[in-house]
């Protein structure tokens, strides 16, 4: 059997404002992609280069959530910066079954950014584990 995982684009900005602002260009798996594979490596693809002191594993996040978008609890992952524009959450183990993961990537003051110092526009996006 076969599964193909949609990949989400996101909307980028206009062309005006673009060289002003930082984003999560694609992320994989696609929000509200069902994962048969509880071992499924989070791709972020980014509109700029990240600086890779700010972009960390503190504002780069995968955590299981309650159906009330709370966190239960964050599994062990690996950032893996794979190019300029790349990044990569790796699990450490498998993820439990039975739960959604949200990916979020916090913006602001002390969030990730740019190469340049520019904060990431607030992300978050979800996948299930059944």
């Amino acid at each position: 059997m076969t599964f193909l995982l949609p990949l989400l684009t996101a909307c980028a900005p206009s062309a005006d404002t673009a060289e002003d602002l930082f984003w999560v260009e694609e992320v994989e798996p696609a929000d509200g992609t069902i994962v048969p594979n509880a071992l499924v490596l989070v791709s972020l693809y980014l509109s700029d280069a990240p600086d890779v002191s700010r972009c960390t594993l503190d504002t780069l996040r995968v955590d299981a959530v309650r159906d009330d978008g709370s966190v239960a609890f964050s599994p062990a992952v690996e950032l893996d910066v794979s190019g300029e524009r790349f990044l990569m959450l790796k699990p450490v183990g498998p993820y439990l079954a039975g739960w959604t993961y949200q990916i979020s990537a916090e913006g602001g003051a002390d969030g990730c950014a740019d190469v340049d110092g520019v904060p990431i526009t607030p992300f978050a996006s979800t996948f299930e584990v059944p």
